[in-house]
């Protein structure tokens, strides 16, 4: 069995590469189930935002596109099943404009798909429900309706046909920084952070209910990811952020199995935020880059493997 199909089994970070796309946070990956390759947009480092498009074939990186979507940091992005290519929505540009735009990777080229649906955002969360063939999506950071400052959203959208279709605005309380995975175990697709109270929500497609409020303490910065029959957090920082303080990055790695959390590992990686996690096929979870505890903008690749 894969991940989260044996919690028992030995499970172990590996450093695959130091080479690829430039270092950077607050980017996206999400995998293409269809044609097998990881695909990563984005993110920003020391001052510059990216705008380029990679993929991971399980051995190198390669550069596929450096046009489509604007530069920016922020955004989502998932599987869209239903079409078969990879979504990816909003986030927002070096100018701090909040962005509400769709677009499609096939894996030739970047499709603008709408401009309209979710208000613009940035830090939201996005995951594909497979067995529904739809992509969810929550929250984020909005603008204030005066044009200034920031708004916190706490709505759940769908996208669905080639639109976008607000499904609830109750649930979860609003959030930013949050991450969403399809749970492949339960059928459902799991939210975790953005929030101080540490809860796991789950969204069956007509409703969210809690369904923890134990596990990995309440963060931001973190990455999740769908795996075999569960899913699995790494990372992120600790949320609030302690005042007077930066944030402080974890290395903690934790699954979802059978209705509840397990840490199965704390080494790997270097404790890091803003990094970006999928399962590809093969049991296997990829995780690139992020912001490390002094700062540094990682460009690394990690591959979270089971052993028996």
């Amino acid at each position: 069995m894969g991940i989260g199909g044996q919690p028992s089994a030995s499970l172990f970070w590996v450093q695959t590469q130091d080479i690829g796309p430039a270092p950077r946070s607050a980017h996206d990956i999400a995998f293409d189930s269809g044609r097998g390759r990881l695909v990563l947009f984005g993110g920003y480092a020391n001052g510059t935002m990216f705008g380029d498009t990679w993929e991971w074939d399980g051995r190198f990186w390669i550069q596929v596109a450096d046009t489509g979507p604007s530069a920016r940091n922020g955004h989502a992005m998932a599987y869209d099943a239903a079409a078969g290519r990879i979504l990816l929505f909003g986030g927002r540009q070096r100018d701090e404009t909040r962005l509400r735009d769709t677009w499609a990777w096939d894996g030739a080229d970047w499709i603008q798909l709408a401009d309209t649906g979710p208000a613009p955002r940035e830090g939201h969360a996005m995951a594909g429900d497979p067995a529904r063939a739809r992509v969810v999506l929550f929250g984020g950071a909005t603008s204030n309706a005066d044009g200034g400052g920031a708004a916190v959203a706490g709505d759940t959208w769908e996208w669905n046909q080639g639109q976008w279709i607000q499904r609830q605005d109750v649930g979860p309380s609003a959030r930013t920084g949050a991450k969403l995975a399809y749970d492949p175990g339960g059928a459902v697709t799991l939210l975790f952070g953005g929030a101080t109270d540490g809860g796991t929500w789950a969204w069956d497609g007509t409703s969210w209910k809690q369904v923890a409020d134990t596990g990995p303490s309440a963060r931001q910065g973190h990455a999740l990811s769908a795996a075999d029959a569960g899913v699995v957090l790494f990372g992120g920082a600790a949320f609030p952020v302690p005042q007077g303080q930066g944030p402080t990055p974890r290395n903690d790695t934790w699954a979802w199995f059978e209705q509840s959390w397990r840490q199965i590992q704390d080494i790997g990686p270097v404790p890091r935020l803003g990094h970006a996690m999928a399962y590809v096929s093969g049991g296997t979870i990829v995780a690139f880059g992020g912001q490390a505890a002094d700062g540094t903008v990682q460009g690394d690749t990690w591959e979270l493997a089971q052993h028996f």
